[in-house]
Formats: C-alpha cells, sequence, structure tokens
C-alpha cells in the first residue's frame, strides 16, 4: 500500500489529502487473454459501433438529421458522465466531494443500483438521457477491452492498459491502467496529453464550488508506481 500526498494546486482537491493506491505491484501480470479472444471481443466492440454511424447515414433526410444527431450526442455526454464523474468516480471509489444535490443528479445513465444513503439519479434526467443509453452502456462495456489492447505503464494486478480511443469515446475512462493503479484518483488522464473530459468537468465543478477533496497522485507517486523508469 502506498500513501501518496496530494500536490495539486487546482481548488479541486485538498491539499491535505491523501491518495492511497489500493492495487500493490505484483513480481507477474496474469497471462493476456489469447489472440482468439482478443478477435471475438474486437468484433463484439466494433459492430455495434459500426452500426451506429451507419444507420443514422442510411437514413440521413428523411429519418435522422442535424437535431437528431445534436440530441444524440449531447444525450450520450450527460449520460456518460453521470457513469464515469457521478456513478463511478464519485460513488464507487469516493475520489471527490460533492453536495447532496449534485448526487442526486449525477448517475443518469440507468446503471443502478447506486449504494449510496441518497436517491441515485432523478427520473426527469434519466427520461431525458434515456435515448444514449443503449450506446453509453456498449461503450462502459467496451472499456474492459482495455485490459486486451494498449499500453500498460503503471504496476498493477492485472492486464488493465491505456487505450487512447476509449479515452476519448468513454470521457477518460479508457485510460485503464491508470485508474487501476490509482483507483481512488479522481483523474484518469494522468498526461497532458491523455483527454479526460470526465476530470475537465470536475475541475468546472471545483471552479464553481461543487466540487472538493479531489484526490490525485502526485509525481512521486506516479514515478514509484511507473514500470518505466527514468535513466
Amino acid at each position: 500500500m502506498y500513501t501518496m500526498s496530494e500536490v495539486t494546486k487546482l481548488p479541486i482537491a485538498n491539499p491535505t489529502g491523501n491518495l492511497i493506491a489500493e492495487s500493490a505491484p505484483l513480481d507477474e501480470t496474469p497471462e493476456r487473454a489469447s489472440l482468439t479472444v482478443r478477435m471475438v471481443t474486437l468484433v463484439t466492440i466494433i459492430v455495434p459501433l459500426l452500426g451506429v454511424v451507419v444507420a443514422p447515414c442510411l437514413v440521413w433526410g428523411w429519418g435522422f438529421g442535424w437535431t437528431d444527431l445534436g440530441l444524440l450526442l449531447g444525450m450520450y455526454v450527460l449520460s456518460s458522465l453521470g457513469v464515469t464523474a457521478g456513478f463511478h468516480r464519485l460513488f464507487v471509489h469516493r475520489s471527490f466531494e460533492a453536495y447532496m444535490w449534485v448526487k442526486l443528479f449525477g448517475p443518469s445513465s440507468a446503471q443502478w443500483p447506486c449504494r449510496d444513503r441518497c436517491f441515485s439519479g432523478s427520473l426527469c434526467t434519466v427520461a431525458i438521457t434515456s435515448t444514449a443509453t443503449p450506446l453509453v452502456h456498449h461503450v462502459t462495456w467496451s472499456v474492459n477491452s482495455c485490459h486486451l489492447w494498449g499500453l500498460h505503464p503503471y504496476k498493477s494486478d492485472d492486464q488493465s492498459r491505456n487505450n487512447f480511443v476509449f479515452g476519448i469515446l468513454a470521457l477518460g475512462e479508457g485510460w485503464h491502467n491508470n485508474h487501476h493503479a490509482f483507483l481512488t484518483s479522481a483523474r484518469h488522464g494522468l498526461r497532458w496529453w491523455q483527454i479526460d473530459v470526465s476530470y475537465w468537468v470536475l475541475r468546472t465543478m471545483a471552479l464553481l464550488g461543487l466540487a472538493w477533496n479531489a484526490k490525485i497522485p502526485s509525481k512521486q507517486a506516479q514515478e514509484k508506481m511507473s514500470l518505466f523508469k527514468a535513466t
């Protein structure tokens, strides 16, 4: 177990807070999945995503238009944030703190139940975002493909990997090895080029006074867990 001091000076963070790396490094990592498993998983991921792209193109102009596209993307982002920033980082890993009324509108993706003393998501929010829910669920499930493809820069007790594609599609959740190395971190994209929309939203919430006490690993902690030591 490693204890890491919070060093970020963003208002989102608690300067006196600590971050615990909940997965200690092991000498050996589990054997990687076979090529057959990886290929089957790849097909299972790609085919539905291609369908989401192809179907609107086939009916564009008479069954689907710019308004529909805007609604789909807007609902997808809003619903995804309910999973990433709300359900996952706030409720599951307690990566930061927020007001109760913020928690009420957080988990808007219908991924229930939520074991917090508050009501997990409002019916109003779910109704607005339910159209994009199947797509959100598919992308959320596909994040587990990050155990098959990508980079493994940090020590962890599994084959979790950072995947650029799902880092974008899942609003930051695709930096899976970063997350598994520092389970309680509010930030998954630990490098400037690792796009983490969920964390950007979290930072904005902090600037507005809606979030606080976020846990982020210090540079020293990241170096300690890194598999690529500087020489």
